[in-house]
């Protein structure tokens, strides 16, 4: 049994993150789609809810360079607004 570490971006895992607090799927379902483990999903949502307030905090921040997955969260968006159109 071979076991593989994966790094993911954090940009990826924000994006998944989102995901699992939006949606009203089941989690498993969800981390299906992404595949990925639904302990993962749901440890990196964990995360997202403990953190999401260091956003608001008063710091200067330069504009992040473009990653490739920001490509990704913005069809994300896209495909959250169609959703929310049906």
């Amino acid at each position: 049994m071979s076991t593989r570490s994966h790094a993911y971006s954090s940009s990826f895992k924000a994006m998944v993150a989102l995901s699992a607090q939006r949606s009203q799927r089941p989690l498993t379902e969800l981390a299906r789609e992404f595949g990925l483990p639904p302990q993962l999903v749901e440890q990196w949502q964990e995360e997202l809810k403990t953190n999401a307030f260091l956003l608001f905090e008063k710091q200067v921040f330069s504009k992040p360079a473009p990653t490739p997955d920001s490509r990704l969260l913005w069809e994300l968006k896209i495909f959250d607004d169609f959703q929310a159109g049906c």
